[in-house]
């Protein structure tokens, strides 16, 4: 780690020759050791330490200091003046976790042309810290932007601007925050996790792994298997920590009398989708989890966890209910999303509205597209506002949905095909993924179908809970507004789903597949359907197989 962190200072630093520089670090004990001699124009920023000295670097010069050493200053808002301008500024820290911690806090940096951010250590499914499009002055500033794989598992990302910059406002951008809509004030329960760092990204649906054991250390606690470390907590879970744990089948927690009680780790893994056993849960711990949380804990079982397909459904289940209990972002009233139904099948209608009228933990209005054809009164369908949009058989398809979105008066959108099965927190889970992710596009992969015509049920393997470039087209789920900043759909007949995820894609959004237990895809004649595979080609590349129709828990609920 240190020789990575040191390579970045001789490759960023060194050939630049800049004037004034600051290395701002965080998530490293000693940070000076780490970061090695520096060049007589930069100081050192430990992010971590509470203010000692008052801030002003110019008090600090190379001169004043022994040969060889580190000039270095700590910061805390408020206690001084701090230099407005550098010609660059290195943020090293230690993983993903330590960036959207800084970029959360109130502490000032300065403005600059040139910023490098180097995250030592990421999970697998991590990308480079990169700043989002859209952002406003900064990423219209912006010259240049390199973002390459560093050292064994790290990023580091080198931005080079035009003018100087708030480097704040771009950490914020590259840390992945989502812009909060109405309702969705971050709140802080009093036991919280922060979603973008503990979450479910990463999960593995068949992990290699046995069971581990959570115990007490001197500075914390550790994940042990067969004798041996998995990972520790000396403080919060991070994202590194629980992309360790994923290989693992669950980790059972045990609480013992007069012993310290490691409920903030509990609650972290839980909300992370990890699998948790335990014989018993203090009245104290239960109260701090939540009864919904601790229930779900007390209700796993070995038994239960044997079985890939029943521990995936008790995850999806766990971070949920975990997630909307201890999360720092959950909302304060349900989301407003609007459903775009788009049909041209009268006799799929009831069917569909049925579905939606199962939508749990969202506020719901249905925006129907009737494609050719009048559906009559259908303001008692179910639970929810109906606005009906009647169009002309020969209208393109994209045309038909822009229709519908152009009546939606929610903050999200959300497509809806009429023949599948969706789960009654099929919306919630989308809403609680771009909540954790930050993704302009969040969806499922298409990994359950009901095959009419071999009345069976097959279930393909898809990679679920991890940026990808596509999700199944009858789960986009979007922001209204990042809808119109790529223009909507476009007005074909076809592949409509395929070229709005293009677009976003070009616009620099991100897509997130969540997991796929909540969709299910009806395929009955090929004909029928805009994906037209025969029922042979989803037979030959099933994973797993039942006769007749098979809904997952998670799409009963």
């Amino acid at each position: 780690m240190t020789a990575e962190v040191r390579a970045t200072i001789g490759e960023v630093l060194a050939p630049s020759r800049l004037a004034s520089a600051l290395v701002a670090c965080a998530g490293f004990p000693r940070p000076a050791e780490t970061v090695g001699p520096l060049p007589p124009t930069a100081r050192l920023l430990d992010l971590d330490r509470p203010q000692t000295p008052p801030f002003p670097v110019e008090a600090v010069t190379s001169s004043s200091l022994p040969a060889g050493a580190v000039p270095e200053v700590s910061a805390q808002e408020g206690t001084g003046p701090s230099p407005s301008l550098v010609d660059g500024v290195a943020v090293i820290v230690r993983t993903p976790a330590d960036l959207r911690r800084v970029a959360a806090g109130t502490l000032r940096l300065p403005s600059a042309r040139l910023l490098v951010v180097h995250v030592v250590e990421a999970p697998q499914w991590h990308g480079p810290p990169s700043p989002v499009a859209g952002t406003g002055f900064a990423t219209r500033a912006l010259d240049s932007l390199r973002l390459a794989a560093h050292g064994e598992s790290g990023w580091i990302a080198e931005a080079r601007f035009r003018v100087p910059v708030p480097v704040a406002a771009v950490l914020t951008s590259m840390a992945g925050a989502p812009v909060p809509r109405a309702g969705e004030r971050p709140s802080r329960p009093p036991l919280s996790v922060d979603e973008l760092v503990v979450n479910p990204a990463g999960f593995s649906a068949a992990p290699e792994l046995g069971v581990a054991d959570l115990v007490r250390r001197a500075d914390g606690w550790e994940v042990v298997l067969d004798g041996g470390p998995v990972t520790a907590f000396p403080g919060r879970v991070t994202d590194v920590d629980v992309a360790r744990l994923r290989p693992l089948r669950a980790v059972r927690v045990e609480w013992a009398d007069g012993e310290p009680d490691p409920v903030d780790v509990v609650v972290a893994l839980a909300a992370a989708g990890v699998p948790l056993l335990t014989s018993r849960i203090p009245a104290e711990a239960r109260s701090a989890l939540g009864e919904e949380t601790a229930r779900l804990i007390g209700a796993s079982s070995p038994e239960l966890l044997s079985d890939d397909l029943r521990r995936e459904e008790h995850s999806i289940e766990l971070r949920r209910t975990a997630l909307l209990a201890h999360g720092r972002r959950a909302p304060a009233r349900p989301p407003e999303v609007s459903v775009l139904l788009a049909t041209r099948r009268p006799e799929m209608l009831g069917f569909a509205l049925s579905q939606i009228a199962r939508q749990r933990l969202v506020d719901v209005e249905v925006v129907l597209a009737a494609h050719g054809f009048s559906p009559g009164d259908v303001s008692g369908a179910g639970p929810y506002p109906v606005t009906v949009v009647e169009t002309d058989a020969t209208t393109p398809f994209g045309e038909v949905l822009n229709l519908a979105a152009a009546r939606a008066g929610g903050d999200y959108l959300a497509k809806w095909d009429d023949d599948d099965w969706y789960g009654p927190h099929h919306l919630a889970d989308l809403h609680l993924a771009r909540l954790c992710t930050g993704a302009e596009v969040t969806g499922t992969p298409a990994e359950l179908f009901y095959l009419q015509e071999a009345d069976t049920t097959v279930r393909h393997r898809w990679a679920g809970e991890t940026w990808q470039p596509f999700v199944a087209g009858g789960t986009i789920f979007m922001p209204r507004d990042v809808f119109g900043a790529v223009g909507g759909f476009r007005p074909i007949p076809r592949t409509v789903d395929g070229q709005i995820l293009q677009a976003v894609r070009q616009a620099g959004g991100r897509i997130y597949q969540t997991h796929g237990l909540g969709f299910m895809m009806r395929r009955g004649e090929p004909g029928r359907h805009t994906w037209q595979e025969p029922a042979e080609w989803f037979l030959e590349r099933a994973v797993e197989r039942w006769d007749g129709f098979r809904p997952t828990a998670t799409l009963t609920g």
